[in-house]
């Protein structure tokens, strides 16, 4: 997914408005990772611009909401139960697309006294039925433990590949190289 600069193959393509270009790579990643949030959320945005058939942009925004709902069932945002994610863009998807954020204020890395690395961010405050909520609440252990180890399982999803030299020793969920 990611192009040989570590941003989304598609990224460029998409600020130059060649929408099709963009389409085409993130349909391609999309098959690599299909439930990838930012990935859909792209996806559903161009698939609009370039007026693709109902039929498609409705699939798109079913994937896209199922997933953001599935997310949110893990955790609700709050400190008590953070949101789990693997990137800092899926995090403003799921605030900005899902949740209804109208701005993001500030945002702190929180490592509290559990070693679970969290992401805070301060949020216009919303006004739900319950509260008002200020901020959202991220457990980010998940791409910090694969940004730690070189083999981890999900850098697959990055095109990055294993081998015998990278693949850790005992990891547990790591396939081994050629699997």
């Amino acid at each position: 997914m990611a192009g040989s600069d570590g941003r989304d193959s598609w990224n460029e393509a998409t600020k130059e408005k060649r929408y099709e270009e963009a389409y085409d790579a993130l349909n391609s990643a999309l098959k690599k990772a299909p439930a990838t949030p930012h990935a859909l959320s792209d996806a559903l945005w161009i698939a609009r611009e370039l007026g693709r058939p109902d039929e498609e942009v409705q699939r798109l925004e079913w994937r896209l909401y199922a997933l953001l709902t599935w997310i949110s069932l893990l955790g609700d945002g709050s400190e008590q139960y953070p949101a789990v994610v693997v990137n800092v863009r899926d995090e403003y998807t799921l605030m900005y697309d899902y949740m209804g954020v109208r701005q993001v204020l500030g945002q702190q890395l929180i490592r509290k006294d559990d070693g679970i690395p969290y992401d805070k961010i301060d949020i216009e405050p919303l006004d739900t039925p319950d509260s008002k909520i200020s901020e959202v609440w991220f457990d980010v252990s998940y791409p910090f433990t694969m940004l730690a180890s070189p083999g981890h399982w999900a850098k697959k999803l990055t095109g990055e590949t294993l081998t015998k030299d990278t693949a850790p020793e005992n990891e547990p969920g790591v396939p081994s190289p050629g699997e």
